[in-house]
């Protein structure tokens, strides 16, 4: 009697073993975070089975949706669509290295068979092309030599400015005497374009005398002269 007791133990015991579905999943090792990828479930059986596909960290927690009509929480199964469904869509909420894993369990049962492979997850903004890298260094140096140019131009600038201010050797450059000395540069400027304007003024004026005004004063010059050589003649006479 009890011979027979242990051997219907050990049957119940076997028994989740002598059921155990032999399948195999077939996954991509890495992957973008937020990108949906595809899993597939192989094996050789005809009966149906409900499926569960989810990622997870460290902690245990599901880090994956299963696209199902929408995206939805891989916690529960699908039910009964192996084999009649094998392809799966999936994707990672987190960046990481985990484990993925697909469990097949019949309808009702609460034992499963699980499968798991390793997945690396990436952010979409971390690429591992060495061209992009190289191209990111070089947009940076090209920024970088943009910016050294124009510091330098606005050097050249500053000390052209300094070289027209009236400042003493040794004398401190503050911005309130640099802006004194600029407005007094400026004012500088201005006097010498009122007086080279008052002299081009005077040049415009002797150039548009006309030959009839140079005759007029001729005769207003030669009259003067006579009438003072008169008034030294008379004044001669009375002597």
């Amino acid at each position: 009697m009890q011979t027979i007791i242990l051997t219907a133990i050990s049957f119940l015991f076997l028994l989740p073993n002598i059921s155990a579905l032999n399948f195999n999943i077939d996954s991509p090792e890495k992957v973008k975070v937020n990108e949906s990828f595809f899993v597939i479930i192989e094996a050789q059986t005809s009966e149906v089975y409900d499926v569960k596909i989810f990622v997870e960290n460290s902690d245990k927690k599901i880090i994956s949706e299963i696209y199902n009509g929408g995206w939805k929480n891989p916690r529960y199964y699908l039910l009964s669509v192996f084999p009649q469904q094998s392809k799966f869509e999936i994707k990672v909420l987190s960046a990481g290295d985990y484990p993925i894993c697909a469990r097949l369990r019949k309808p009702e049962k609460t034992n499963f068979d699980e499968q798991c492979n390793n997945i690396t997850a990436t952010n979409t903004a971390n690429k591992d092309d060495k061209n992009y890298d190289i191209e990111n260094e070089e947009n940076d140096d090209e920024e970088e030599i943009d910016d050294e140019a124009e510091d330098e131009m606005d050097d050249d600038k500053d000390k052209d400015e300094l070289e027209d201010l009236d400042i003493e050797d040794g004398e401190e450059i503050t911005d309130k005497n640099y802006r004194n000395l600029t407005v007094e540069s400026k004012i500088q400027n201005e006097e010498r374009i009122m007086l080279n304007s008052e002299k081009f003024e005077k040049a415009e004026e002797k150039v548009f005398i006309t030959k009839y005004q140079k005759q007029k004063l001729l005769i207003l010059y030669g009259f003067s002269a006579f009438c003072i050589i008169i008034i030294i003649l008379l004044a001669l006479k009375r002597l």
